[in-house]
Order: C-alpha cells, then structure tokens, then sequence
C-alpha cells in the first residue's frame, strides 16, 4: 500500500539507487515486508541492497523485475537469508516491487 510505504519510508544508502525514485522498505502490522524503487547501474550478482535486521526472509526468495526504458526485458532477482537482494542480470535501469512475509 503506497500511502503506508511513504508514511514509514526508509531509503537505502546504497550508491546505485535512482534518487527520483529512491529504494523504500516498510514492514506492515502483518509481518509483510515491502520493497520498492528503482536500482541503476546494477552490476551481475553483486548485492544492490542490504535490509536490516528483522525484515529479511527465513528461505531465497526468487523474483523478476522489469527493466525500465521502452526494452521488454527483465532482470533475474533474489532476496537472499541475508537480507541481501542480488541482481542476476546486468541492467542500467531495474524496477523492484516486492512484497514477503519477513522470516524468523
């Protein structure tokens, strides 16, 4: 839900995140945590972002996510136990949007 996401918006600090539309996580009165924005200049299988502690997945958690422009391609992605999401494809433009129980 977009109003909660920005109410409780935390943003990454990463170097390779799109400052226009920046990564926002938010752990909702469920347990679902959700990711969203734009990562640039991701580089194949090295981590894009770190979540903190408490909103990571009990198990790999495997995705597709749009690259962005006029392509229709994708990027392969994984939210792994570490609470690290690794990109599988080299792309300039991703666009994340995911949602997951956090874990144990």
């Amino acid at each position: 839900h977009d109003e909660s996401l920005n109410d409780k918006q935390q943003h990454a600090d990463e170097q390779n995140v799109d400052e226009n539309q920046p990564l926002r996580f938010m752990k909702d009165e469920f347990g679902f945590v959700h990711l969203q924005g734009r990562i640039r200049n991701g580089k194949i299988r090295t981590h894009a972002f770190t979540l903190p502690i408490g909103y990571g997945t009990s198990r790999n958690l495997y995705a597709i996510f749009p690259n962005g422009g006029s392509s229709n391609s994708f990027t392969k992605g994984i939210v792994d136990t570490y609470r690290r999401l690794v990109l599988y494809n080299d792309s300039n433009d991703v666009q994340v949007d995911i949602s997951f129980k956090a874990g144990d």
